[in-house]
């Protein structure tokens, strides 16, 4: 998710964007990365699935929400705050910790 939204900041410092420039570059990206992955069977082992779903997948999803989510809140926050952060790298420190905080939970939930 974020490798596309650089790629697309870099395509829209060029004049280069396009309309869904954003969905079309992570589609893409995750095509290039679970397309590989499913033709060498490391996802989909039936052993390796949460909710029915392989738990790489079931990673990604959750993980995109979460970035999307937690960036929706910094840009909440620096807007109630007059456009000014709450503390240095708040847009990158956000949404590491929510990641690291739900992984916490998947981990001594689920495992």
């Amino acid at each position: 998710m974020s490798l596309s939204m650089s790629i697309n900041t870099a395509l829209v410092k060029r004049k280069k964007n396009f309309k869904y420039s954003t969905l079309v570059l992570l589609i893409a990206n995750y095509l290039l990365i679970f397309v590989p992955l499913q033709l060498t069977k490391v996802i989909g082992h039936e052993f390796n699935q949460i909710a029915g779903m392989d738990r790489l997948i079931f990673g990604s999803i959750c993980g995109t929400i979460l970035v999307v989510l937690s960036s929706l809140a910094s840009d909440g926050i620096k807007k109630r705050n007059n456009n000014k952060v709450l503390f240095p790298y708040q847009r990158v420190v956000l949404p590491v910790f929510v990641l690291l905080v739900f992984s916490l939970i998947f981990y001594f939930t689920i495992c």
